[in-house]
Formats: C-alpha cells, sequence, structure tokens
C-alpha cells in the first residue's frame, strides 16, 4: 500500500542533519524523514521508500538507512548522491543495487546480503558510470558479489568484503581506463566455496583494457586473481595476497605486476599462465625479454641437469614434467660430452643439440 510524499506533523527525534532522508522501520512500515520536515515519505515496501528518497534527494547529499530492511526491486542508484549504513535483504533479485550510466555517486557502511539466487548480483555498476566509491561495504551471497563493466574509471573499493558468492567475488568484466583502489579488500567466504574466484577480469562483454587494480591487501580462499583472454594491458599493483588454490592465473594480454607478493598456504600454482609470458615491440622484434638489475637480458631461470649421462645421454630420463616444460641438460661425459634443450609437447620430450 503506498502511501506517497507528504509532510507530516510527527517530528523525527534523531539528528538527521547532513543526510538529505534517514530511513527506518517502524512496524510494517518503511519511513523516511527529512530535516526539518518530519515524516515526508512512508510505504510498506522497503524498496519503494529508498528509491523514492534517492530520486528526490538534492544533489551531493547522503541517504541514511537505519536498521534492516528487505526490498523487493533493484535499488537505482542516482548522480551525485549517497547511500550509508543498514543491512539489506536482497531476496531473489537479478541485482540488488545498480549504478548505470551515473557519476560521483558512493555508498558507505552498508551489509547487503542475497539468497545465492542463480544470476544474482550483489552491485552491479554499468554503462558509462564513473566516479564511484564503495567503502566499509560487506557483499554477502550472491552468485556475484561485485560486477564492473563499464566504459570508463574511476571505481574505487576501500574496506570492501565480497564473501560467499557462488561464482565470482569481484568481476571487472569489462571497461577501459578502470582504476580500482582496493585497501583491504576480502574476496572470500565459506570453505563450501573455496573454489571461486576472487577477483576475475574480462570474461565477456566489453573487453577490458588498460585496467589498473591496486592491491595493498587482498584475501581469497578459491584462485586469487583470474584474467581472461579478452583483457589487455591489465596492470596489478602491490598485489600483497594470500588465496589456497592458484594465486594467478593469467591468460590475458600485456599483463603488468608490480611490487608483487604473496603468502603461500596450501596452494597450489603461484602463477599459472596458460599462454606462457610473452613480449614484443609489435613488430616481431625482442629486445630484451627479462632485465637483471644489472642491464643483462635473460628469459628465465629453466630446470638444469648436469652429469656423467655415459656419454651423449646414454643414461638420460628426463623427469615427468607437464606439457610445456623446458629443460636443459649436459653430459659431462670425458669421451661423449653433449648438450641438449629439451621441451615437451603432447606428453612427448623433444630435443636440440647445443654446440
Amino acid at each position: 500500500m503506498a502511501y506517497g510524499f507528504h509532510v507530516h506533523p510527527k517530528e523525527y527525534t534523531a539528528d538527521v542533519r547532513g543526510f538529505s532522508f534517514v530511513i527506518e522501520r517502524d512496524g510494517d512500515l518503511y519511513r523516511a524523514y527529512k530535516s526539518g520536515k518530519g515524516l515526508t515519505f512512508e510505504d510498506d515496501d522497503a524498496s519503494t521508500v529508498i528509491q523514492g528518497s534517492i530520486d528526490n534527494a538534492p544533489a551531493h547529499t547522503c541517504i541514511q538507512i537505519l536498521g534492516e530492511v528487505t526490498i523487493s526491486s533493484t535499488i537505482k542508484m542516482k548522480n551525485h548522491i549517497g547511500l550509508r549504513g543498514g543491512r539489506i535483504n536482497a531476496y531473489g533479485l537479478e541485482k540488488a543495487i545498480s549504478f548505470e550510466n551515473v557519476a560521483e555517486c558512493w555508498i558507505y557502511d552498508l551489509f547487503l546480503i542475497g539468497d545465492r539466487s542463480t544470476g544474482s548480483v550483489g552491485i552491479d555498476l554499468s554503462g558509462s558510470t564513473y566516479r564511484v566509491r564503495l567503502e566499509e561495504v560487506e557483499v554477502r551471497d550472491f552468485e556475484t558479489g561485485i560486477k564492473i563493466d563499464v566504459t570508463n574509471g574511476a571505481i574505487t573499493l576501500s574496506h570492501v568484503r565480497s564473501v560467499n558468492s557462488t561464482s565470482r567475488q569481484i568481476w571487472v568484466r569489462g571497461g577501459t581506463g578502470v582504476l580500482m583502489l582496493l585497501p583491504d579488500v576480502e574476496a572470500g567466504g565459506l570453505s563450501d566455496y573455496s573454489s571461486v574466484t576472487g577477483i576475475e577480469v574480462g570474461g565477456g562483454g566489453t573487453n577490458p583494457n588498460y585496467c589498473t587494480i591496486i592491491l595493498p591487501w587482498f584475501e581469497a580462499l578459491g584462485t586469487g586473481i583470474k584474467i581472461n583472454s579478452d583483457a589487455y594491458f591489465t596492470r596489478i599493483v602491490n598485489p600483497f595476497f594470500t588465496s589456497v588454490d592458484t594465486h594467478i592465473v593469467d591468460e590475458g594480454h600485456g599483463t603488468s605486476y608490480e611490487r608483487a607478493f604473496s603468502w603461500s598456504f596450501n596452494v597450489n600454482h603461484i602463477f599459472k599462465l596458460n599462454k606462457g609470458i610473452q613480449f614484443d615491440d609489435g613488430a616481431g622484434n625482442i629486445n630484451t625479454i627479462l632485465q637483471n638489475i644489472n642491464g643483462k637480458g635473460r628469459l628465465i631461470n629453466l630446470e638444469q641437469y648436469v652429469d656423467d649421462y655415459g656419454g651423449n645421454f646414454t643414461n638420460f630420463t628426463p623427469p615427468d614434467l607437464p606439457d610445456g616444460s623446458i629443460l636443459l641438460a649436459k653430459d659431462t661425459n670425458a669421451t661423449n660430452p653433449a648438450q641438449r634443450l629439451y621441451l615437451k609437447i603432447g606428453g612427448t620430450w623433444y630435443y636440440v643439440g647445443l654446440s
């Protein structure tokens, strides 16, 4: 039953200064109070009250939610409006909170909980949305906790927890110039969801280009970071993080890692690079692949096997390594010394002699 906006003689006793509206539950009703006007809006549907407050709030103001509310439809943010506080239950919704083609919005001190519905998203940012900040926010029990698919950037997450998602905790699906500042971000949850990816880049939508993800602290129970093949020029800065599965799965193009540190416990892989590491100046020329501090270029420290193998590797058998492995071997036999470069392809070792 809708009641609509109106001036009501009942004054709200709490201090509402600094907020355009303060929303609280009173029995079966949800009420919005405005400073100096008392009860301004009420309805038995929290979604109607919250959305009405957002739509009618002056620019550059904030709406405060007190206590726990349950919404029945998506909350759509508006330009230059903030949302703060409270717990929002969002059950059976495709999206709980949507930022679509909006700018300069923010959410502070909010607990958002779903019911793990198939296809559900806790917070969805899309279109030309930019300059959005989420701070002290916890998103729990969705298929994807936070989804970012924007055409430009300046998306900031600070002290954010996205936990117990069934597919991805944070998904940077697409966008150009997306900037994510992520101090103290947790993307994990219950052991039942230990295989869920912490942060995924790409995987559909607008190809993510020039995406910078800054991770002073990050924790994931499944794969830490997954970068898909449609991601270009992803920049990962300060990734000090833990995860219990593969730390980084990188299939992208031109990924850079700066000041990387990971803390391993029962980890399967630190890096899993399905496409290997490729360096190219665009003209097919490779100058320096990796460079030491002394300025000398080198590819990588390959496994080396050096011993007397009976001459010309008569008694040498390459170890059981996965496909794509490369190793160097040297037979130091005095009569028939030799050197080889081994490559394993399709379950078979191949080699070339070195001289």
